[in-house]
């Protein structure tokens, strides 16, 4: 009986580790997540030199809308594939694209698409603070 139960706590852990390895896989590289095709995610936010709680702060209506009772889990950050499919694209221009993934309890995600510019100056003052908001631009 007792090889029984180490057996099945031993595939049981197999299991879990095999499911976190693949759950994190696509992450690294180009892939979908609810519909959108990233480039590769990271926790670090590949902006301009501003706190990317504005973008989550901006993303989140959009979250809301999409699932009202989301409890996040954890939260990353992507740009958008290429048409190619092999690399991240980068836009010329003030504005950028940005993707903000939620993990949501029960292992769902989402990704909200949003076009976020840095903060501008005038004579070396704060003219404009950076902001992103909700984009549905092709991406």
């Amino acid at each position: 009986m007792r090889r029984e139960w180490v057996a099945v706590g031993f595939i049981a852990i197999l299991l879990l580790a095999i499911g976190t390895l693949w759950r994190s896989a696509g992450r690294d590289g180009n892939h979908v997540v609810d519909g959108h095709a990233l480039g590769p995610e990271s926790t670090e936010c590949p902006l301009f030199a501003f706190d990317c709680d504005i973008a989550v702060a901006a993303a989140m209506p959009g979250l809301k809308t999409q699932d009202t009772g989301a409890i996040v889990t954890a939260t990353s950050f992507a740009q958008p594939a290429c048409p190619d499919g092999t690399t991240p694209c980068t836009f010329a221009g003030l504005g950028r694209l940005l993707f903000v993934v939620f993990d949501l309890e029960g292992g769902s995600r989402r990704a909200i698409r949003l076009m976020c510019h840095p903060p501008t100056y005038v004579e070396q003052s704060l003219a404009t603070p950076a902001a992103c908001e909700p984009s549905e631009l092709p991406s």
